[in-house]
């Protein structure tokens, strides 16, 4: 079974150790932060961020995009935008923007974490669907009805009230098929890459040395709503005022995404910004932080326990 980036092998080696390049035998490689175990390792980026079969469709019709080969052609398109951002070069076209937007949409729902809240949802809405069919008891009857014609050794021994009994006690539940998650999953980048397009762009820039810098993490596209309650994004509308996204292109440069007029096109962070950058992208992660610095890896794990005590004297302060 092959092995799947969710996060592309080119992205990655924007945050290699500038101390493991340039070495005879040694593979150029990142630190992978693992925040559930703490363990601190060495990876190069083509072994990292992979699922083994994370994209396999059974059934997939002769002559259609593969879920892989659709993220590959939006990789292909964003990679030269990402490298001249990287160098802050300011100079990108509308179509640069475009690219870069379809990819980091794509991005944003292509991860385990996401995937596994498009499943949720559509397990949640099967469940819903399900109990307003059971509670229609003309439909359900004349739903048995057609099995049986259809399937009568199946049918033997069915009856309403038996399928009824069956799904409340969850013998019998809806359960999405992958190409439901799949389909769901295009979708999902698509309501949001119109949001991603109408904003404006800053350049956060700081120093990556020593240590400090950007990382990235499991979930790079990371949705924030500074100052506001979360909303729903409008694919609809021109703009998402509560909205900003941060987006790490590497160890000293942060694209984010917003709607404030009056920040400028590029802007200097110290390292104590950049630091709290980091901290404020630890909630969506899902396992992995990145890094170009093992140094970094450990101050994520340092925030991270931080982050999980305040969660922890939240809910003592709620149920006292």
């Amino acid at each position: 079974m092959a092995r799947h980036h969710y996060i592309p092998r080119f992205y990655l080696e924007g945050f290699i150790d500038p101390a493991s390049t340039g070495k005879p035998k040694v593979c150029p490689y990142l630190w992978c932060t693992d925040l559930r175990t703490g363990a601190i390792r060495r990876r190069s980026p083509a072994n990292t961020a992979k699922i083994a079969g994370f994209y396999d469709w059974d059934g997939l019709p002769d002559g259609q995009l593969t879920l892989e080969e659709i993220y590959q052609q939006s990789e292909t398109r964003a990679a030269p935008v990402i490298k001249r951002l990287a160098a802050v070069n300011l100079d990108y076209s509308v179509k640069d923007k475009f690219n870069l937007t379809m990819f980091m949409a794509f991005q944003l729902t292509r991860v385990p974490g996401f995937r596994k809240l498009v499943k949720i949802g559509l397990e949640k809405h099967f469940a819903e669907e399900t109990r307003r069919y059971l509670d229609n008891d003309t439909w359900l009857r004349k739903s048995l009805e057609d099995y049986r014609k259809a399937y009568p050794e199946k049918a033997r021994g069915l009856s309403t009230a038996s399928i009824r009994e069956s799904f409340r006690t969850g013998r019998v539940r809806g359960v999405p098929n992958r190409p439901l998650v799949f389909a769901n999953t295009i979708h999902n980048a698509l309501v949001l890459a119109p949001a991603v397009f109408a904003t404006r762009w800053t350049l956060f820039t700081t120093e990556a040395t020593g240590g400090s810098g950007f990382m990235t993490a499991d979930q790079p596209v990371c949705l924030r709503f500074p100052g506001a309650r979360r909303t729903p994004i409008d694919s609809e509308k021109a703009e998402n005022p509560d909205l900003e996204i941060s987006f790490p292109i590497s160890p000293s440069v942060l694209l984010v995404a917003h709607q404030h007029n009056e920040w400028p096109k590029s802007r200097r962070v110290a390292a104590s910004e950049a630091a709290n950058i980091n901290c404020g992208m630890l909630p969506v992660v899902e396992k992995y932080v990145f890094s170009s610095h093992e140094r970094l890896g450990r101050t994520s794990l340092l925030m991270w326990s931080h982050l999980q005590r305040n969660v922890a004297n939240t809910h003592v302060q709620l149920e006292g």
